[in-house]
């Protein structure tokens, strides 16, 4: 898979925005990010977990995150 077109995309739509950055963060440090990622895929979910409430399971993952 070439991805070297969709970086090129994505490094003009980036030229758009007055400030950006890029950060990187390891999955470990990321898990409620990665479980939201891997909800999405797997659940087809549409619909944003901000708009329609987050579930149970994101909550708790949520405060286990921030007890770390």
């Amino acid at each position: 898979m070439d991805l070297l077109p969709l970086i090129q995309q994505i490094l003009v739509l980036l030229h758009c925005f007055e400030e950006w950055s890029i950060c990187y963060v390891s999955d470990q440090k990321d898990s409620v990010a990665q479980a939201i990622a891997e909800s999405v895929v797997t659940w087809a979910r549409s619909q944003s977990y901000v708009g329609s409430g987050s579930p149970l399971w994101l909550d708790q993952l949520i405060q286990q995150e921030a007890g770390d």
